[in-house]
């Protein structure tokens, strides 16, 4: 049977190509991934505040196919709301659904709490603006982020076609300042490969987090599945 073991709901901002290739490639047999999508098509308010608008029928779609949790992917919708629609995004679905919900910028702190991280270095495909977000967010709750800049597209489409290597090679022009932080995080699913995970920390030596890893890192902990998972991080691997 499909999704026998466990079957996690996923909320994707935009077209998720990569996320369900990579999320097969890494879970345990029997754990099954259903999606949904909420269609931005750019990254500007007018065109998140029409795709948030989509969020109770996306969780409807994926309660009534069965999924046992909801994770809404993408740092982006939280841009003009902050901290306070995360917040309220989450409450209003766990009400509605009664199951596990979490996102990228809370399953972030999740991780960076499991692993003791006080720092990290950014590494994204985003504009300034959206960087600075981050940044903002996470200093607010006392972890320092050094952005590592280089990219800076405005389209989504744009994130996919960069070479899956981008990440790495931008944080070894950056040495210096990733010798400085605690772990590196690689914002955005669509932006760099899980299979690039495992050689950057042989590198750099420290943790590296990406957002389709956390979203599988998530919802297998919020399913009492705790397994160690090797070749796609210290954060899977250990199994915390």
């Amino acid at each position: 049977m499909f999704g026998w073991r466990c079957l996690m709901g996923y909320i994707a901002p935009s077209t998720l190509e990569r996320q369900a290739q990579e999320w097969y490639q890494i879970v345990p047999k029997g754990c099954g991934f259903i999606a949904t999508t909420l269609r931005i098509a750019a990254l500007d308010k007018e065109n998140i505040d029409k795709s948030l608008g989509l969020i109770d029928e996306a969780v409807g779609h994926l309660v009534d196919t069965g999924a046992e949790n909801i994770y809404l992917g993408g740092i982006p919708p939280f841009r003009w709301g902050g901290q306070s629609l995360v917040m309220e995004l989450m409450e209003r679905i766990r009400e509605k659904t009664q199951l596990p919900v979490s996102t990228d910028l809370l399953a972030l702190i999740d991780a960076i709490t499991a692993l003791k991280i006080k720092s990290f270095a950014l590494i994204s495909p985003f504009e300034d603006h959206l960087d600075q977000f981050i940044k903002d967010y996470f200093e607010r709750q006392d972890i320092r982020v050094s952005i590592i800049n280089g990219v800076s597209l405005k389209r989504q489409i744009d994130y996919a076609k960069l070479p899956l290597t981008t990440p790495y090679e931008l944080a070894r022009k950056n040495y210096s300042l990733i010798k400085a932080v605690d772990a590196i995080f690689i914002a955005c699913g669509r932006f760099g490969s899980v299979d690039i995970i495992e050689p950057m920390e042989a590198n750099f030596r420290k943790p590296v987090l990406m957002c389709n890893q956390l979203q599988i890192w998530w919802g297998l902990r919020s399913l009492q599945i705790n397994e160690p998972i090797k070749g796609y991080g210290m954060l899977l691997e250990q199994g915390l």
